[in-house]
């Protein structure tokens, strides 16, 4: 159970911020490229929610998954 929680953590962990995994940043050089202006708080703004909403979503499988 460890090692799901200590894998949805760092994966999902990630999304929130434009420098927290290397898909970001890759992400946010193809939208600069295409015109779209993407800052750290505008990243933030969008990812941080999402985030919130995949760990809940992962804890609440994890809880299932193996404490019932």
């Amino acid at each position: 159970m460890l090692a799901w929680s200590l894998g949805f953590g760092a994966c999902l962990g990630g999304n929130a911020t434009l420098l927290g995994a290397g898909g970001n940043l890759v992400s946010a050089s193809i939208l600069e490229r295409a015109g779209f202006s993407v800052t750290f708080l505008s990243w933030m703004k969008a990812g941080l929610p999402l985030t919130l909403v995949t760990l809940v979503v992962a804890n609440a499988w994890l809880l299932l998954r193996f404490c019932l």
